[in-house]
């Protein structure tokens, strides 16, 4: 029992240490000052961006009347690449449009490789902005041109005094105007044997010619095209009784 007595002893004060540590208070807190709150700053608020008044573009520009772009969103082509199952090429223009028997009629170029073969597309519209297409195929392909390298582009369509239609093109490369022909503007298109008009050997026009455009005026036709010059872009003009024979203004 004394060997008891004694073990026991040291743990009793053990226990009863502990329990005076415990009971003894902490320093306050208020010996240490509390850290100040600090008050996050409310962001300030972004004024609304002042809106910028969209202008009304003007009815005129040096006379000319402006030109305003048509439909609800004008980013949307009225005529896309790809316009077929039988024309997929990745790049479009609008070739030759005319108005004829009420109603608009394009020949548009369509092609991918540049220069090379472009096929010609036809599609018809009664308001000139939304277009249908004739046919699933071309109405004409390049190739069927026996010189240029059947590169070239169609730029100016006519309806002839005898119903008979008339495409104009320049050949890529050669700078020459050539023509087709066809009782209609599905084709087939039959093409001239020799193009209707060349650029003088030492002329102003011996770089070239380019998009033809062909008006009728009275009992003659005329043609504007483009020249590159030396001293930059120029425009020529050529006269015929029967879109055939050409003569040029002051060669």
């Amino acid at each position: 029992m004394r060997k008891f007595y004694w073990l026991i002893i040291p743990f009793v004060a053990v226990l009863i240490t502990a329990c005076a540590a415990s009971s003894t208070p902490q320093a306050e807190s208020s010996s240490t000052p509390a850290p100040t709150t600090t008050t996050e700053p409310s962001p300030t608020s972004t004024p609304a961006p002042t809106s910028i008044p969209t202008e009304t573009p003007p009815a005129t520009v040096f006379g000319v009347p402006n030109f305003i772009f048509q439909g609800d969103d004008p980013s949307v082509p009225i005529v896309t690449h790809n316009p077929s199952s039988e024309i997929q090429n990745q790049y479009i223009n609008p070739g030759g449009v005319l108005f004829y028997d009420g109603k608009f009629h394009m020949f548009f170029n369509s092609f991918t490789n540049w220069p090379g073969v472009v096929q010609i597309g036809y599609a018809t519209s009664d308001d000139g902005y939304h277009w249908q297409m004739m046919q699933d195929a071309p109405v004409f392909v390049t190739d069927q041109i026996p010189y240029g390298g059947g590169k070239a582009d169609v730029s100016s369509v006519i309806v002839m005094d005898d119903g008979t239609w008339a495409m104009y093109f320049h050949t890529v490369g050669g700078g020459e105007v050539g023509r087709a022909t066809a009782a209609s503007p599905l084709g087939p298109w039959a093409v001239d044997p020799d193009p209707v008009l060349k650029p003088a050997p030492s002329g102003w026009d011996r770089r070239g010619l380019n998009w033809p455009s062909v008006v009728r005026d009275g009992d003659e036709y005329r043609m504007y095209y483009g020249v590159q010059t030396r001293a930059g872009n120029a425009i020529g003009f050529a006269t015929s009784t029967d879109g055939v024979q050409w003569t040029k203004y002051d060669e």
